[in-house]
């Protein structure tokens, strides 16, 4: 799941709720700098992994405004969901 806020992206490794990390989670963390494609857009940028502490706030900020967001959370525990922020570089 990814999100934009005031700029700021968020990658949701959710996995639609699956109990354990999609594999792209332990790709990002070896190897952070990739190509984002939005739309018609691409730009290299870096994958930043976020505490674990902020992880689970942004995580519960995402489930209150998103209902199927939520579902996802509910269905992972007690897996906590990572979340990187990319940053273009």
């Amino acid at each position: 799941v990814l999100t934009i806020k005031d700029g700021e992206m968020l990658l949701f490794a959710s996995f639609a709720g699956a109990k354990k990390h999609p594999a792209w989670v332990f790709n990002l963390r070896a190897n952070p700098e990739i190509t984002v494609e939005v739309g018609d857009e691409s730009f290299a940028a870096r994958a930043v992994e976020l505490a674990e502490a902020e992880a689970k706030s942004t995580v519960q900020r995402q489930a209150h405004v998103s209902e199927q967001f939520a579902k996802y959370v509910e269905s992972a525990a007690p897996r906590d969901i990572p979340v990187f922020r990319i940053d273009r570089i």
